[in-house]
């Protein structure tokens, strides 16, 4: 889910309507893509949410899902988090650059705007870094060939 890349970025977050003061709490703070929370005030309702959903779906992990947590931080400030128009600003405003801590950080997000650099024949504006083999291959495989020009 595309808002836990706001995690990165506490600007971001209160343009999401997260208010001040409040922070995250993750459980894999410095890689974004590896959403967890461990929030004591969430995760009672996580598990409750556990039990009800992985009757169906036993994958199921509420604590993993950035766009609850979210939902969560901005209810705590009277804000109603709405993803066209408070997940659209934040995201607009979201400092990329800032999100990968370090060169082989958030490899989803790096192999999308790897895949966007190739297509338009310009750099990486997050660097060289990894990217995930399943969404970006190496050099060596042939562009057009390729079944996802991610998104």
């Amino acid at each position: 889910m595309v808002e836990s890349y706001l995690f990165g970025d506490t600007n971001a977050l209160g343009v999401a309507g997260v208010p001040r003061g409040k922070s995250p709490k993750l459980v894999h703070p410095i890689d974004v893509e590896q959403f967890k929370t461990n929030d004591p005030a969430w995760l009672p309702i996580c598990l409750m949410e556990n039990a009800k959903r992985q009757r169906s779906h036993p994958w199921w992990h509420h604590e993993c899902h950035p766009k609850h947590y979210l939902e969560h931080l901005t209810e705590r400030g009277q804000v109603f988090y709405d993803e066209t128009t408070c997940g659209k600003n934040a995201l607009e405003g979201l400092a990329w650059g800032q999100i990968p801590k370090c060169l082989d950080d958030t490899p989803f997000i790096r192999s999308l705007f790897e895949d966007i650099a190739d297509w338009f024949g310009i750099p990486n504006p997050l660097g060289k870094g990894e990217t995930n083999q399943h969404f970006y291959p190496a050099k060596s495989v042939n562009r057009a060939n390729l079944l996802l020009r991610n998104m």
